[in-house]
């Protein structure tokens, strides 16, 4: 008994250490960037193959019908961004505005980049703007990209903002 309460004890000095230093310790201004898999009971619509540092992982994507595209863009995007071997986040800027990804780029270069399935709507357009917008205020010489589907820009998009098709990107490399 005594051997266990010593062990017991020392995880418990642990744990609270841990807390202690969880709670003190200021936030990142990027967050890792993780799969969520939402929780649709007996339903898996596609596997996605992730590799990472020459493990092969799968995870069953389950969503919600109709097929959010927008949610599988991004994933495509995510994945691509890991193969070309580039550090991805996820930014939140102090306005409380998200952006998708922060990317490090092999090179070295900092990639702010927002993915919009749909640009059709002007609203949609305004909110991606505004948090790659707002970010660049944090991060002055990071690149602002925005991928989507339409090969065509819209006429609003600002300068400093490059706007690029989906499709061509996947293709670059």
């Amino acid at each position: 008994m005594g051997k266990l309460s010593f062990v017991e004890g020392q995880l418990s000095a642990v744990i609270q250490e841990k807390v202690v230093e969880g709670t003190t310790r200021p936030l990142p201004t990027f967050t890792r960037r993780e799969a969520r898999i939402p929780a649709v009971p007996n339903k898996a619509f596609a596997v996605i193959g992730m590799r990472r540092a020459g493990k092969t992982t799968f995870r069953f994507y389950t969503a919600p019908r109709p097929f959010p595209l927008g949610h599988a863009l991004e994933t495509c995007i995510l994945i691509e961004w890991l193969r070309r071997r580039a550090a991805v986040a996820y930014l939140r800027t102090p306005a409380g505005y998200e952006v998708d990804f922060a990317v490090q780029t092999a090179e070295g270069q900092l990639e702010l980049v927002q993915v919009c399935a749909d640009m059709s709507d002007a609203q949609t357009r305004a909110r991606e703007i505004r948090a790659l917008l707002d970010a660049s205020t944090q991060f002055p010489n990071a690149r602002l990209r925005l991928i989507a589907l339409e090969p065509l820009p819209p006429p609003d998009i600002p300068p400093g903002v490059r706007y690029t098709y989906a499709a061509e990107w996947l293709l670059e490399s």
